[in-house]
């Protein structure tokens, strides 16, 4: 019985030969056929390894698809896999080409990560007012990251007018969403400011967040 005993744990050392599951398998043919959002899913699952193995090279591939087809999630997925490398060759350029796509059309974290980008000179030319005019679209709709950035380049001045009430208000916004530092950031720039100017900062906060949630204040 010694040899069966030896075959039954190589067979159980073998991986398993399935056939690939019905669903993805439908999925793949309809992103091979060209199907935008099943190419994005598909894309999805090989970064992540959901129902696929972890795949990042493959994920990239199908990103890259649906990305030039115009779709947002898909530039900014792609431009951030081309900013760290991950599946595909680290390159800035590509990075940056991928989230003016997205930015373009509205992506609140791509506009950020370009704004990123142009503020470092990082495949693309170091420019603080393109990299502020990128913040302020993001903060606009409420990303936290360009919150947080935006505040910094009022406090340095860098591409803006130095602002600390304005500073102050967007690292209070950031801060609302958990933005890490934000909220360290502004007390340090609370402590610079006037009591006029701490006044005039909350009330920019309240009508910010007044704004935000679509309320519109009686006249």
């Amino acid at each position: 019985m010694g040899w069966q005993f030896l075959l039954l744990l190589l067979l159980l050392a073998l991986p398993a030969c399935r056939a690939e599951d019905p669903e993805l398998l439908a999925l793949r043919k309809k992103a091979q056929a060209g199907d935008l959002k099943a190419q994005v899913n598909l894309a999805w699952r090989y970064f992540n390894g959901e129902g696929v193995g972890k795949d990042l090279a493959e994920a990239a591939q199908w990103y890259r698809k649906s990305a030039e087809q115009n779709d947002a999630v898909a530039q900014f997925n792609l431009g951030s896999m081309h900013a760290k490398g991950l599946g595909v060759e680290l390159d800035h350029k590509e990075a940056a080409k991928w989230y003016r796509r997205a930015a373009e059309q509205g992506h609140a974290a791509a506009q950020a990560n370009l704004g990123v980008l142009y503020a470092n000179g990082d495949g693309v030319a170091k420019d603080d007012t393109e990299a502020v005019k990128w913040y302020r679209k993001a903060a606009e709709q409420g990303s936290s990251q360009g919150q947080l950035n935006l505040g910094v380049m009022f406090v340095s001045g860098r591409g803006v007018g130095r602002d600390l009430v304005e500073a102050y208000k967007y690292w209070t916004l950031a801060a609302a969403q958990g933005e890490k530092d934000a909220a360290g950031f502004r007390e340090v720039v609370a402590k610079l400011l006037t009591p006029e100017q701490l006044t005039e900062a909350r009330q920019r906060v309240e009508a910010s967040t007044t704004k935000r949630n679509g309320v519109t204040e009686p006249k």
